[in-house]
């Protein structure tokens, strides 16, 4: 018959209507005289030879690349140092301004203003100690005989306040000041006057002057008290009655 002529099948037909070998069939593989499928040639739905379907994984010989190892982990240093937070600054803006002591070590300052207020807002004495240890004020602290930073420039001094809560029970030689009905004038000693108590202290820590809460209520300065810095030339402290705050003398 005549070759390339379209059949009403796809495949050319010869005179007598019959396929051409070689050419494709209906159903995507090429028949013969008969009609059946021709192997070797690829049909449309068949798969890539010798393996799996179109959409299965690819031959033996080209594997998925292996995960570079530690790809998902982090980097050495990546995490956060021990220790814990540092301390949080917190530095006076005018004359007259309050910085509240919050919990956790702070650095405190005022900023070379004037009439500065130092609050501490705690009510039980466990409370002060989470709030008021390890905080460093004007530059200075106290953290024991090897570990502080003072002098006539660092720690609370003649232009500062201090102010605690009135339900914080703090005593002078034995009486709450909030029961002072005027002011106090506290001199520096070495040790606490005493009778009992959070007693409060000016104390004179070999020429490191301080100001010391007794938390073990024992009447002696000890590494369990509460201690905030004052300027080394700081000789006297008064505790005002009207205003329940405390300020310092050279």
């Amino acid at each position: 018959g005549y070759p390339g002529m379209p059949g009403p099948m796809g495949g050319p037909m010869d005179m007598g209507g019959g396929m051409m070998p070689g050419m494709p069939g209906p159903m995507g593989g090429p028949m013969d005289m008969g009609g059946g499928m021709m192997p070797g040639m690829p049909g449309p739905m068949a798969g890539m030879p010798g393996g799996p379907g179109f959409y299965g994984a690819p031959p033996n010989d080209v594997p998925f690349p292996d995960p570079i190892p530690g790809e998902n982990n982090p980097q050495p240093g990546q995490n956060p140092l021990p220790g814990g937070n540092p301390p949080s600054n917190t530095t006076a803006v005018s004359d007259f301004s309050q910085v509240t002591g919050g919990y956790g070590p702070q650095m405190l300052s005022n900023g070379g203003f004037n009439n500065v207020t130092f609050k501490y807002d705690s009510i039980t004495v466990d409370q002060l100690n989470g709030e008021l240890s390890g905080d460093t004020i004007n530059g200075g602290f106290y953290r024991g005989p090897g570990d502080f930073n003072s002098g006539p420039t660092f720690g609370l001094g003649p232009n500062d306040m201090l102010k605690f809560d009135n339900n914080l029970a703090i005593s002078y030689n034995g009486t709450l000041f909030t029961d002072f009905g005027s002011d106090q004038i506290i001199s520096s000693s070495s040790s606490f006057v005493g009778g009992g108590g959070l007693e409060f202290g000016l104390l004179d820590i070999s020429g490191n002057m301080i100001v010391a809460f007794d938390r073990d209520t024992s009447g002696t300065f000890s590494a369990g008290d509460l201690v905030l810095d004052v300027q080394d030339d700081i000789t006297s402290a008064t505790y005002n009655a009207s205003n329940d705050v405390f300020s310092f003398s050279v």
